[in-house]
């Protein structure tokens, strides 16, 4: 039996997720070296300078 998309909603969260951390890579690639990036703690609403090199590489690591 074949699944369609509203009989399985994990799969569309899956995909939407996968899609969001191509879409952050992307922009984190297109930065400028001199930028300032900013990494959100888990959980809360406080963020962090982060170094744009490292938030990069975390977030392909990911995909």
């Amino acid at each position: 039996m074949i699944q369609t998309w509203n009989e399985c909603p994990h799969m569309c969260t899956c995909l939407f997720q996968i899609k969001e951390q191509k879409i952050v890579v992307d922009e984190l690639s297109n930065l400028k070296k001199g930028r300032r990036v900013y990494t959100q703690q888990r959980n809360s609403n406080i963020f962090f300078l982060a170094d744009r090199g490292q938030t990069l590489s975390s977030c392909k690591s990911k995909c």
